[in-house]
């Protein structure tokens, strides 16, 4: 599937995994900030309400919590004291119809 990011005007090329549904994901590791910025393009292609962050703390345990997902931004919750530093994986379910959107253009 070919995207357009809104930002830079570039194209983007989505393949997938093989799953029972259509859906979405980005990953990687936050440092000492407590917000997983999602990428823009997801906003016109997710139904937000699907939103699973899955969670790997590193060094030490930090009882990390995801307090809740606004404007496009995962906001995360730790124990105090102990700087964060985590890997997380974003998975969200693609918006009924976005494909075949994608594919007639």
């Amino acid at each position: 599937m070919k995207i357009t990011n809104p930002k830079t005007k570039d194209g983007l090329d989505y393949s997938g995994l093989l799953g029972l549904e259509n859906a979405v994901f980005c990953k990687g590791r936050l440092k000492g900030k407590t917000e997983i910025e999602l990428p823009d393009h997801w906003k016109k292609l997710i139904d937000e309400h699907s939103i699973t962050v899955h969670l790997t703390p590193v060094g030490a345990p930090q009882e990390l919590v995801v307090r809740g997902v606004q404007d496009n931004t995962v906001v995360l919750k730790h124990k105090p004291g102990i700087p964060l530093d985590c890997y997380y994986l974003v998975i969200a379910t693609l918006q009924e119809g976005i494909i075949e959107v994608y594919l007639e253009e």
